[in-house]
């Protein structure tokens, strides 16, 4: 899943520290929606 390892890169890169907060599935469509934006 390309968005998954975009996510992947993300938290590597320190952008998401709290790693716990964006795994909540009630929220990570919404960020994914927002990361998928070209």
């Amino acid at each position: 899943m390309a968005v998954f390892h975009k996510i992947v890169k993300l938290v590597k890169n320190g952008v998401f520290d709290d790693y716990s907060y964006f795994m909540q599935k009630s929220r990570i469509i919404r960020d994914i929606n927002l990361i998928s934006i070209p």
